[in-house]
């Protein structure tokens, strides 16, 4: 009997999709998250995860989002990021 196991590595854009809120991700969003939500085995770069974390931080530095959406997306992103879901590879 075989039995398989389908990774998804998503990129710094895909990480900043699923927590960010703003206009500047809308497109594509709802996609992802839904892929998200549906699927397992979900892995990242500790490059990407830099990345991504880099990424909330420029919006907010260039004014594209507020201090507390700031604050939002980053517990957001490591709440999800620590899960079960998702692990650093």
């Amino acid at each position: 009997m075989q039995t398989w196991c389908k990774a998804h590595y998503l990129d710094a854009s895909a990480l900043v999709k699923l927590v960010a809120d703003d206009a500047d991700e809308q497109p594509g969003r709802d996609v992802l998250r839904r892929y998200y939500s549906d699927n397992t085995s979900m892995y990242a770069t500790s490059y990407c995860v830099t990345e991504a974390l880099s990424a909330f931080k420029g919006k907010y530095l260039r004014g594209r989002i507020n201090q507390d959406e700031y604050i939002k997306y980053v517990q957001d992103f490591v709440r999800i990021s620590v899960g079960w879901k998702f692990a650093d590879r």
